[in-house]
């Protein structure tokens, strides 16, 4: 099985997604700040042998994904939106959602 990639519109961005899985139980791989999608990607394939649909996604102005010019775009009150955008456009079945911060 090999990921693929695609754009998911969610009204005032698209997405950058990678993806594996389809049809399966959802999970949400989350980078943190100036993370991307890549940081996931070589654990889609297995995720999905393991009975996932692994949704890696570039964030709002963070990779190949739409970069808002306005501040507001990037306020916290946008993530559940974008989550839930998300995961309502991806099929499966149930969801969960993982993430990743690289700081000290």
């Amino acid at each position: 099985m090999l990921f693929t990639e695609r754009l998911v519109n969610l009204g005032d961005v698209q997405l950058s997604i990678a993806e594996a899985g389809a049809g399966q139980r959802r999970l949400l791989l989350v980078h943190g700040f100036t993370g991307a999608k890549e940081d996931f990607t070589s654990w889609l394939d297995r995720l999905a042998g393991l009975g996932w649909h692994a949704v890696a996604p570039d964030l709002r102005g963070h990779g190949a994904s739409s970069k808002p010019a306005e501040e507001s775009a990037y306020s916290f009150g946008c993530w559940p939106m974008t989550s839930s955008g998300l995961l309502t456009r991806s099929a499966g079945k149930g969801s969960s959602c993982s993430g990743i911060r690289w700081a000290a």
